[in-house]
């Protein structure tokens, strides 16, 4: 099997389990094996594992610690032990792929996947690091398992002087191109007509790229159907939107006195464009909220049943709304960005048909 590491290719050989007598030597050389692949986030209890096949970084983040541990170990015994079910009886490949499912089903506290977890989450264990470092490099974006420089990209694209295995989260699901636009730039042109305002709109939109948690609240005010909604969607689908994007469409409840506030919250970790649909209808709290989240100061959240997680921002907040509200704190007023789409509808409505449906 051919691991890529950058450039450099290097030859991972199978696991050898031919001296292990029991599960705790199991876990000790699945442990060993996986130097350099296994990741312990501190701060969640949440686990990490480099997929040589997808080249990227994994993580199940949506489960409860020792599942989504679970998980990813049995995803590395897969790769340590390979084997093939296929293959004829009492061969060797054989023997791998029953130990793989002999080990993948094992369960319970004397389990070998019990040990490594348990060894993974000791101080020792040199694969350690917090959630809430990963994705803070300003200017990089990571797309196509490549971290790539934003700034420095102008005219042509630049590799970030970052190894490809540095453990990160977030990542585009396009690789950057450089190219014509033209269904792009037909609705861009119809949504916003004013050339000025829309290069200031580019600028915008495209300082939200850059990670560096501005002190911004992008407003898109315009009449129902004017496209506000659809610029931010058209960015998000290019930044990725799953959980493991850059952007993310958040819930109201963001902008809410809401027992799932916190949650969404962690969402915002790493992201470069959070965006609430209407986000200035919800009154004097919203505004509050908003205040807090565009500040420029460290946000706590916490998944369910885990422990508060602090982070610093690197997203750009935006909101969309028909009608622009009094805004009466000064601090807030002075974050608003504000971008009015007085447009043809009709235009605007053809041009975005022509770039069709985005799945």
């Amino acid at each position: 099997c051919l691991v890529i590491y950058g450039a450099a290719e290097e030859y991972v050989p199978p696991l050898d389990l031919g001296g292990c007598f029991s599960d705790r030597d199991i876990a000790a050389a699945l442990l060993q094996h996986s130097t350099g692949r296994l990741l312990y986030l501190t701060d969640v209890d949440r686990f990490g594992l480099w997929s040589a096949q997808r080249q990227e970084w994994e993580f199940a983040l949506g489960l409860s610690p020792d599942a989504a541990g679970r998980v990813l170990v049995h995803q590395e015994l897969a790769y340590a032990l390979r084997g093939d079910f296929t293959a004829d009886k009492g061969s060797e490949d054989r023997a791998r792929a029953d130990n793989r499912i002999s080990l993948s089903n094992s369960k319970g506290a004397g389990s070998a996947v019990t040990y490594l977890l348990a060894q993974v989450r000791e101080p020792s264990f040199p694969g350690r690091l917090r959630y809430s470092s990963l994705d803070t490099e300003p200017d990089t974006l990571w797309a196509g398992g490549t971290p790539w420089d934003l700034t420095a990209s102008i005219g042509r694209l630049v590799r970030a002087d970052l190894d490809p295995r540095t453990p990160h989260y977030r990542t585009a699901p396009f690789t950057p191109d450089l190219r014509p636009t033209p269904l792009w730039d037909r609705f861009f042109s119809a949504a916003i007509p004013d050339a000025t305002q829309r290069e200031w709109a580019y600028t915008l939109l495209g300082g939200t790229l850059l990670g560096r948690g501005a002190k911004v609240l992008l407003v898109l005010q315009g009449v129902r159907d004017s496209g506000k909604t659809q610029i931010l969607t058209l960015v998000s689908s290019l930044l990725g939107t799953e959980d493991q994007g850059y952007a993310t469409a958040a819930s109201r409840k963001l902008l809410m006195d809401d027992n799932e506030h916190d949650a969404i919250l962690m969402q915002l970790s790493g992201r470069r464009l959070a965006w609430v649909d209407e986000g200035l209808r919800y009154g004097k709290a919203s505004l509050e909220r908003l205040k807090a989240l565009t500040g420029g100061g460290y946000q706590t959240g916490r998944w369910m049943r885990s422990n508060p997680v602090t982070f610093k921002p690197t997203h750009t907040m935006a909101v969309t709304t028909n009608e622009m509200p009094e805004v009466v704190d000064e601090a807030l007023r002075s974050r608003v960005r504000l971008l009015q789409l007085d447009n043809d509808l009709a235009e605007v409505h053809a041009a975005r048909a022509a770039i069709g449906d985005l799945s």
